[in-house]
């Protein structure tokens, strides 16, 4: 029997290290090998009394995140295990309204790119100056850079709720 060291590597899909992840590990049959701990990324399991050759599988938990399981075969002291625990995010059509800040008169044609992290989305507005940005974190605060030939450009941090429009008062170039 061996007593492998484990380093864990545990981050979300944005690559993002994560901590205070619960950390259980179980054999192939699903029995639980010593207690479940509370670790992060770049902690090291370590475990004793392994049989050479034995397959474990290792869970990371965390809350509001989806748990992810990684399969290790024992053939050393010393193993590496990549654990991705998907944020759990709402994702909405968030809906957008430009105006003239001096008329209030819609502004089509606007371009409007939204980043969050990985994600970039891309919308223009109609001719009633309305725009959709599709499958945007809910409640989230989002980079939103909107840009038109006629009027000044916005960089803005904006958060958007299903259901509700946020209006934006574009300024004319003078």
């Amino acid at each position: 029997a061996i007593n492998p060291s484990i380093t864990l590597d545990i981050s979300n899909q944005f690559e993002e290290a994560l901590s205070n992840v619960t950390i259980t590990v179980t054999d192939k049959q699903g029995t639980q090998i010593g207690n479940a701990a509370t670790m992060g990324d770049g902690d090291v399991l370590r475990l004793s009394g392994l049989p050479l050759g034995a397959t474990i599988v290792i869970t990371g938990e965390k809350e509001e995140h989806e748990s992810d399981s990684y399969e290790v075969t024992i053939q050393d002291e010393e193993h590496y295990a990549s654990l991705v625990l998907n944020q759990q995010i709402d994702l909405i059509d968030a809906q957008l309204l430009l105006l003239d800040a001096e008329s209030n008169d819609p502004v089509p044609g606007a371009q409007i790119i939204a980043t969050y992290r990985t994600i970039s989305r891309e919308a223009a507005s109609n001719s009633s100056g309305f725009a959709t940005l599709s499958q945007v974190p809910e409640s989230t605060d989002i980079s939103v850079q909107i840009t038109s030939d006629a009027y000044e450009t916005i960089s803005t941090g904006l958060s958007f709720t299903r259901g509700e429009t946020t209006t934006i008062a574009l300024s004319p170039k003078s």
